[in-house]
């Protein structure tokens, strides 16, 4: 019973975008939304330090949703992922207890350990 500080254990995990650090034209509300997301995402996990509380925040990268569905021709194939492609990452950051405060992008982290994608896919990250 209780709550995460009752029992000094827990994990937040932010759904971000990598428009919560680089600016996206015309999509400002978005960018706004994203870069606040962020900031949260540091401040929380300065304000939770040392109560058992980690809080980070995921980008999934380009998903096919009901919200973003692959017809619309937004996603370039090298780049678009299932929301299944999202888990390691995401189970990553829910048990590294080392990790908090942190900003991750799923696709990076595929790439980097060796799971999916390639460096051309993470190119419209260059400037995160």
């Amino acid at each position: 019973r209780g709550g995460m500080l009752a029992n000094k254990d827990g994990v937040i995990l932010m759904i971000s975008s990598a428009a919560g650090g680089m600016p996206v034209p015309m999509m400002s509300l978005y960018n706004t939304s994203k870069f606040g997301l962020e900031g949260m995402t540091k401040v929380l996990a300065a304000e939770l330090e040392g109560h058992g509380v980690r809080c980070n925040s995921i980008s999934p990268g380009r998903v096919i949703t009901d919200s973003f569905p692959q017809e619309w021709g937004m996603f370039d194939p090298k780049t678009v992922r299932q929301p299944e492609d999202i888990r390691e990452c995401m189970m990553f950051l829910l048990t590294d207890p080392s990790v908090t405060g942190q900003y991750v992008h799923a696709g990076m982290w595929d790439f980097e350990n060796g799971i999916r994608g390639d460096a051309d896919s993470l190119a419209h990250l260059k400037n995160r």
